[in-house]
């Protein structure tokens, strides 16, 4: 450990790194979402220190679940491999899985994942698992996005667009609007295109909070 990171060194004498904080709550997140799904109920909860993030996700069960998450319809329950009681899954089981949750993640749920495969994760290589987890968490955060109900919503709007054009829009897209409408209510001229990198420094999410302790907008949560 370096300060809050972990750094590793790879055999061709690079190095990666990752945050606790991002091992911490990938880890809550996917407890939170999975705590009640019988088949994974042999690998949770994930402790939220340490490396157990990287041994839980290694047989492939709870990422095709947690893609699920996303999508109920990305995979089929009955195809993963999931060991009875006492036994284990074989090598070719394992990479059955694994197979199975990364052609939903670049099939249904329409993520990039360029580099990273189920090799990768069967070595539980910690930066690449934790990049393909924040891919996937990222949809299941910005799934759970309800607009209908929020007649604010033609806040957002830009000029010509109707209510029936914003509803059309991604999750994700109406998210980063709401972060530039409160960047510019509080007088900021800064604004995000992504949820990503430009969201990493937290200087629109302090405005974002700031905003929302002292206005009437509570709607999206």
């Amino acid at each position: 450990l370096v300060g809050d990171k972990a750094v590793l060194e790879t055999a061709g004498g690079g190095k990666h790194q990752y945050s606790v904080e991002e091992v911490y709550t990938f880890a809550s997140v996917v407890n939170n979402c999975l705590e009640k799904d019988e088949d994974c109920q042999d690998h949770l909860p994930i402790k939220t220190s340490g490396d157990d993030i990287f041994h839980v996700f290694a047989d492939g069960i709870v990422l095709c679940k947690l893609c699920m998450v996303v999508d109920p319809e990305c995979i089929d329950r009955r195809a993963i491999n999931i060991p009875k009681a006492g036994q284990n899954l074989n090598a070719y089981q394992i990479g059955e899985n694994l197979k199975l949750a990364f052609s939903a993640c670049k099939g249904s749920l329409g993520l990039k994942i360029v580099g990273v495969g189920p090799p990768d994760f069967i070595k539980k290589v910690p930066h690449l698992i934790l990049g393909v987890l924040w891919r996937i968490i990222r949809q299941v955060a910005v799934q759970s996005i309800q607009l209908k109900e929020c007649p604010e919503i033609m806040r957002l709007a830009e000029e010509g667009e109707s209510l029936e054009d914003l509803m059309k829009l991604p999750a994700e897209t109406i998210l980063i609007r709401w972060v530039n409408f409160h960047l510019a209510k509080n007088n900021q001229t800064r604004r995000i295109k992504n949820l990503g990198k430009d969201t990493a420094d937290s200087f629109a999410l302090y405005h974002v909070l700031n905003r929302l302790d002292s206005t009437d907008w509570a709607c999206p949560t």
